[in-house]
Parts: structure tokens; sequence; C-alpha cells
């Protein structure tokens, strides 16, 4: 059986890689998120706090609380430029497709009960993204474009690998 190489060079994919995760980290020294609290009687706002993108990079996990998987999209989105890295065309397509469908997950956040505090009497309101949301996103629009790039690249044959036999005795 003929096995198939991209015609992508390793160059080639590192600077799609390097474009990637330029924009990740971007996103990372934005303002992504402003949670607004509220705490019962009162109709204002008592304080707000923003996050920057590293921030909820590293407290991120925490929507898994409140039932947001999206967070999880970093890992995923780490695999696909792995494997994009690599060459591996299904591997970059099917991974890049995870990592856009966990990202989705994050607008379930507007909708759940999240706690302003560790008592639980106040609550927070997220407003609407910043720009670190909207770049992250971008990131990961960018490993989906990647990964079909090398899907859809021209791939080459390779000569068959030799199989030698085991002596008979």
């Amino acid at each position: 059986m003929l096995q198939k190489k991209t015609t992508l060079t390793l160059y080639q994919r590192s600077a799609v890689t390097a474009v990637i995760v330029l924009i990740y980290l971007v996103a990372c020294c934005c303002p992504a998120l402003t949670f607004d609290k509220y705490y019962s009687g009162n109709s204002t706002p008592q304080s707000s706090d923003v996050w920057f993108g590293w921030t909820a990079l590293l407290l991120g996990w925490l929507g898994i609380l409140v039932g947001s998987v999206a967070w999880l999209a970093n890992f995923v989105l780490g695999l696909t430029l792995v494997f994009l890295l690599c060459g591996l065309r299904w591997a970059t397509l099917i991974s890049s497709v995870v990592t856009v469908l966990l990202s989705l997950d994050f607008f379930s956040v507007f909708f759940a009960n999240i706690p302003a505090d560790e008592g639980g009497v106040g609550r927070a309101v997220l407003r609407p993204p910043g720009i670190g949301v909207w770049l992250w996103f971008a990131s990961i629009a960018a490993a989906f474009i990647g990964a079909w790039i090398l899907f859809l690249a021209p791939r080459i044959a390779l000569p068959p690998v030799p199989v030698q036999s085991e002596p008979t005795q």
C-alpha cells in the first residue's frame, strides 16, 4: 500500500501554527470577560470584575461548575496544533471541529446562574464578551481553517516500505 504525504512542508505548517499561537497569545493579553456582581434587594451592580484572557485561561475551568465546557477547547486546540505540525490530516481536522464545538458552549455562560461570592449570596452577570474572547474565537477559527488547508493540500505518494521477510528454517 502506498502512503500519502502532504505537500505542505514543515516550515509552512509551522508558519500556520505560529499565526494561530500569536492570535491566541494576543487574546490572553486583552480584556475578555466582565462580570457585574449583584446582591439581592439591590438592582445596581455592587462591583465589576474584568478578566483578561490569561485570567480566563487560568480560572475558566470554573465554568464547568455552572455547566459550560468551553474552557476545555483550549486543550483540544493544543492537540490540533500538535497534529497540524505533524501533518496528520484527519486528526487535525477532527480535533479542530471538536475545538469549534466546545468553544461554542461559551455562550451558555450567559444563561448560567453564576455565584458572585464564596457564600453564594450574590449573583454575577456576564457582560458582552470583550476583545479577548473574540480573539480566542479567531484563533480557533484560524486552527479550523489551517486544518482544512492541511486536509485539502495535494498529497504525494511515497514508495512502499519494503518488508523484509523472516528467513525460513
